[in-house]
C-alpha cells in the first residue's frame, strides 16, 4: 500500500510540475587555458543610460563575429542557454566594473562612459586571488605604469633592460618560470573552489532515452511567479555533450534544445504516457515545452565546463 501511494504521487503530473529537487545537482568542472588569449569569454551588459559624447563603443553582432572568428580561424562556443555560471569570469568582472562606475559616477549616471577607462585599469591592475598577480601582469609579464606622474614627465624605463633586446632576453630565460608558477596558483584556486562548490552537490547522469523536466519558470501578467509550474516537459534525452550538458528533444513537438543537467530533473512517466510515446504520439496535459528561446540546431557548439 505504501508504494502504491508513493509511485502515484511520485508520477504525479501536478506534482513534478511544481516540486524542486531537494538536492543540488552537477559538479563544477573548471575551464583551463593553458596560454594567454587560448578561451575568451565576452558578454553583453546593461542597460546603460545615454550619455552627452554619445555611442562610442562598439556593438558585437552575430554577423560580426562569425566574419571575425572565419577570418581569424576562431571557433566559436555557445553557453548552455539560462546557465551564466559557465561564464562566471565575464559576469563577475562586468559586476565589478559596474561596482567601481557607481562610485564613482554622478548622480544622473551622465559620465559613465569618462569613468570607465579608469575602471577597467583599476580591475586589470588589481592583484586576483586565484593567479596572485594582476590580469595585466600575468599578459604582459612587466607591472604597469601608474598614471600618477606628473604631466610631461619622461616615462620611466626599467634601468635592467637598455633595450628591446634585453627585455627579450630576460623573457626568453624567465617566461617558462613565471607561466609555470601562475599556472600552479591557478590550478591550486580552482582545486579550492571545485572542494567547495561541490560540497552538497550530486552527480548525476542521464542516458538515452531518459525523460526528464526542465526548469523554465514564466511570468505571467497578473499572477504571482512562486505560484507557477516552473518546470516543462517532460523532454527526451538524445545525447550527452561532455561534460555537464544534453541535448533534449521535447515529446510533444519534436523540438531539439539544449540545458544544462542543473535545470533538469528526472521524470516520472506514468503507464499510459510510455505507452503513448512508444506509439510516437506523446503528449502530457499540463506539461509544456519546445520554448523558442531554448531552441538550438544540430550545428552549435556549446561549451560545457561547470
Amino acid at each position: 500500500m505504501r508504494r502504491c501511494v508513493s509511485d502515484l504521487v511520485r508520477q504525479c503530473q501536478i506534482y513534478q510540475h511544481i516540486k524542486n529537487p531537494q538536492q543540488k545537482l552537477g559538479k563544477l568542472t573548471p575551464i583551463r587555458a593553458t596560454k594567454p588569449f587560448k578561451i575568451v569569454a565576452w558578454d553583453i551588459t546593461g542597460p546603460l543610460p545615454a550619455t552627452p559624447a554619445g555611442n562610442r563603443y562598439i556593438l558585437f553582432t552575430s554577423e560580426v563575429m562569425q566574419v571575425l572568428a572565419k577570418c581569424l580561424a576562431i571557433i566559436l562556443l555557445f553557453l548552455s542557454p539560462y546557465h551564466p555560471q559557465t561564464n562566471g569570469l565575464t559576469e563577475r568582472m562586468n559586476k565589478t566594473i559596474k561596482q567601481i562606475l557607481n562610485s564613482f559616477m554622478d548622480p544622473l549616471q551622465q559620465n559613465w562612459d569618462q569613468v570607465l577607462p579608469f575602471a577597467v585599469y583599476a580591475f586589470y591592475t588589481s592583484v586576483q586571488v586565484s593567479t596572485r598577480v594582476s590580469p595585466f601582469q600575468s599578459f604582459v609579464w612587466t607591472r604597469p605604469q601608474a598614471p600618477t606622474r606628473p604631466p610631461n614627465s619622461a616615462l620611466q624605463v626599467n634601468p635592467k633592460y637598455r633595450d628591446a633586446r634585453d627585455l627579450w632576453l630576460f623573457l626568453q630565460k624567465h617566461l617558462p618560470l613565471l607561466r609555470y608558477s601562475l599556472h600552479q596558483n591557478l590550478q591550486i584556486a580552482q582545486q579550492r573552489q571545485k572542494h567547495n562548490y561541490n560540497q552538497g552537490q550530486q552527480e548525476v547522469t542521464y542516458n538515452d532515452p531518459d525523460l526528464v523536466l526542465l526548469y523554465y519558470p514564466i511570468r505571467r501578467t497578473g499572477l504571482s511567479e512562486s505560484l507557477l509550474q516552473s518546470w516543462i516537459g517532460p523532454y527526451m534525452i538524445l545525447n550527452r555533450i561532455p561534460t555537464n550538458t544534453y541535448r533534449l528533444e521535447c515529446t510533444s513537438n519534436g523540438s531539439i534544445t539544449t540545458a544544462h543537467v542543473t535545470r533538469m530533473k528526472q521524470y516520472e512517466a506514468p503507464t499510459h504516457f510510455m505507452d503513448r510515446l512508444n506509439n510516437n504520439s506523446a503528449t502530457v496535459e499540463g506539461g509544456r515545452c519546445g520554448v523558442g528561446q531554448q531552441t538550438r540546431t544540430d550545428n552549435d557548439t556549446t561549451l560545457t565546463e561547470q
